[in-house]
């Protein structure tokens, strides 16, 4: 006897068979097709259209970026720019001698000196002192929003103030002119100068006054054109600069998109 097991007999016939049989060595066959049911009632065409909306995603979102990085340079470029603010502040200013030469010529116009004999380029001085006025007070209505970091429309609004100030540099000059001819006009006291042509007995104004008046209006002129010269200067700085800004912002953009690519980090 011995501590072995006995091994399994087989016949030679059925050891010929599984050996030798059809396909002995064959793989289980693997599926070619998905298993998912919604793929396979399906077409090919229908399941590249189901991958459509990702890519419409991707580059929506990639117009997006560029988008959010447009805005990005933009704003840095203004940002670095004082001198379209500068101009801002200039063309702001200019409501303040406007409010002073209104009034002055309303007291003359319709007011108190209304009835009072005036010569063809006092009473000029005053129409035109008023009309610069108005049309300071329309662009400041006009022209007072914000150029929200957009630089498409703080160039716009730049050559906005220019063309406004166009006008007003001319009023203010033509203002100046005439409140100057009339200086000369109301340094002594002759009677012609003083003489009052209301129907009740109120005061005209005096020789001084009205030559105190016709200062008020020369000077407001001359800072109208002071300030306007200003915001020219500042204007045409702010914009040949501008486009400075914007390349040093893209050349700066680009190395930043250089620098975070992963392609170019080894």
């Amino acid at each position: 006897m011995t501590d072995r097991l006995p091994m399994p007999t087989t016949s030679p016939i059925d050891h010929q068979e599984s050996y030798f049989g059809e396909n002995p060595h064959q793989l289980p066959r693997v599926a070619l097709h998905s298993t998912d049911p919604l793929s396979q009632r399906q077409s090919p065409a229908q399941i590249v259209e189901r991958g459509r909306p990702m890519q419409e995603e991707s580059a929506v979102s990639s117009q997006r970026s560029s988008a959010d990085d447009m805005e990005t340079i933009n704003a840095r470029a203004l940002r670095a720019n004082p001198f379209l603010g500068y101009q801002r502040f200039m063309f702001a200013l200019t409501k303040y001698p406007a409010l002073v030469m209104t009034m002055i010529a309303l007291w003359n116009i319709t007011g108190r000196g209304d009835s009072m004999p005036k010569s063809e380029s006092e009473q000029g001085a005053f129409y035109a002192a008023f009309g610069t006025a108005g049309v300071v007070f329309a662009s400041q209505i006009l022209l007072s929003s914000n150029h929200y970091y957009l630089y498409k429309r703080a160039r716009r609004m730049s050559y906005l103030y220019h063309l406004s100030m166009v006008v007003t540099f001319c009023g203010a000059v033509v203002c100046i002119v005439l409140a100057s001819i009339n200086f000369k006009n109301f340094r002594d006291n002759s009677k012609s100068t003083t003489e009052c042509r209301y129907k009740n007995d109120c005061g005209c104004y005096s020789n001084q006054e009205r030559l105190a008046y016709l200062s008020a209006l020369a000077g407001g002129g001359i800072m109208l054109v002071v300030l306007a010269i200003s915001t020219f200067i500042y204007g045409g700085i702010g914009l040949s600069l501008m486009k400075q800004r914007l390349a040093a912002e893209y050349a700066k953009k680009a190395r930043e998109r250089t620098y975070y690519n992963n392609g170019f980090q080894y």
